[in-house]
């Protein structure tokens, strides 16, 4: 019995993509082991159907924080990148952004690792999602800890939509989102001063909010009071 995927002989790919549809699901479960059958459609269909390599395949993948807005103001910058498990050696990287579809995307801007040593099998914990290594473009991190109250002021930009142009005070912002300052991270109230400072000065056509201010208005603490 099969029990790796990444080690299935040249013969049974073979083999099995002379067969379809029940009689390839019977025969790759006849060979593989129980663990291994939530695994076979994507299996069948990017390696016995398609081009990727059995040893390569499912291997490695980008891990990107899975925060609701509401937990990701409450948490420290370090709070968010610890469940990401970066390799010791490794640089911080930042999901890109890539068309125009992806400034609504929550994922982007977010903090991101590299992980070439998962397994195909490898679940990630919770609030934590992993991403296919060829599936977004990565962006060096200059700085880890601006990059992610980049990335909050951008998630804050997309709650409040058109309504953040009526509102270029960070009070303002706290109110509209419905949150209390005292709940806040010190991360996602320095995020939300930079956020207002962009709204507060012409935007350029297609710039994204919570990327369009220089890097001096997401350091140290935002001051912020009611």
């Amino acid at each position: 019995m099969i029990s790796n995927l990444n080690q299935v002989p040249d013969h049974f790919i073979k083999e099995s993509r002379r067969v379809h549809g029940f009689e390839r699901v019977r025969l790759l479960r006849e060979n593989v082991t129980p663990a291994n059958y939530l695994f076979l459609d994507r299996f069948s269909r990017e390696v016995i159907d398609g081009h990727a390599a059995p040893d390569e395949w499912g291997r490695g993948g980008i891990l990107v924080p899975d925060l609701r807005l509401s937990e990701l103001l409450e948490k420290s910058a370090s709070e968010i990148l610890t469940p990401l498990a970066k390799p010791e050696n490794a640089e911080w990287s930042y999901v890109g952004f890539d068309q125009a579809t992806d400034q609504y995307d929550p994922n982007g801007g977010a903090p991101a690792a590299i992980r070439a040593d998962l397994h195909y099998s490898w679940t990630p914990p919770e609030n934590v999602v992993r991403i296919s290594l060829d599936a977004v473009t990565l962006n060096h991190a200059e700085d880890i800890q601006i990059s992610i109250r980049r990335w909050i002021a951008f998630r804050v930009s997309l709650a409040l939509g058109h309504d953040l142009h009526l509102q270029i005070k960070p009070e303002q912002i706290i109110r509209s989102l419905g949150g209390h300052i005292d709940t806040l991270s010190d991360d996602a109230l320095t995020a939300i001063s930079g956020l207002a400072m962009e709204t507060a000065t012409p935007k350029i056509p297609d710039s994204i909010y919570g990327f369009i201010g220089p890097d001096d208005i997401y350091e140290g603490q935002g001051s912020i009071s009611f």
